[in-house]
């Protein structure tokens, strides 16, 4: 019988923000580098420069650890709760960007599509780093799940096995009856 290791444990919150800020930070400034070098970006549009950049990913991140703190302090189950929070603000966040191309405000240059699709990619290393050091992963973990340590870390079906699995009978352990293996509405 192998044993099971249980899931990763959930960083404290300040470790959390501290991993998702430099992860963030890094791969952003990453992305820009790459951005500036592929796309036609004016050295005006002040939304691609290294100081805005980091500057607003300093700023999800941290919001996004202040957000968590409270959800781990108020919320029944803090990091579903934190993940959908965490994709609404996304989606919410690109609404500034969308507007660069339909109404550019009067003190930067016109932009581009290709300066706007790289500010709305920009949204999402910070987003998948806050979700991923503040919950413990970005998908929700499966309920009774574990780790395999001899499969390389993948993930393992709850305790029990799934039906059919070799050595059980339909009837489940020591006779028991079995238990319907079908999701909670």
């Amino acid at each position: 019988m192998s044993e099971r290791a249980s899931p990763r444990p959930v960083l404290p919150i300040w470790q959390g923000w501290v991993l998702a800020l430099v992860s963030a930070a890094v791969a952003n400034e990453l992305l820009r580098l790459a951005a500036t070098a592929l796309f036609p970006v004016p050295p005006a549009f002040q939304p691609l420069t290294r100081p805005a950049v980091f500057f607003w990913t300093a700023v999800g991140t941290t919001g996004a650890a202040l957000v968590y703190a409270a959800l781990r302090r108020y919320a029944a189950d803090p990091a579903r709760t934190f993940r959908r929070v965490a994709l609404a603000v996304l989606v919410l966040s690109w609404i500034p960007d969308v507007l660069l191309l339909v109404s550019p405000p009067a003190q930067l240059p016109p932009a581009l599509p290709e300066a706007v699709v790289t500010l709305m990619v920009l949204h999402l290393p910070p987003w998948l780093a806050s979700v991923g050091f503040l919950t413990g992963g970005v998908l929700p973990r499966r309920q009774g799940g574990g780790v395999l340590p001899e499969a390389g870390g993948l993930p393992c079906p709850p305790a029990g096995g799934k039906r059919g699995s070799p050595g059980r009978g339909r009837s489940g352990p020591a006779g028991a009856p079995r238990r319907s293996r079908r999701p909670p509405l």
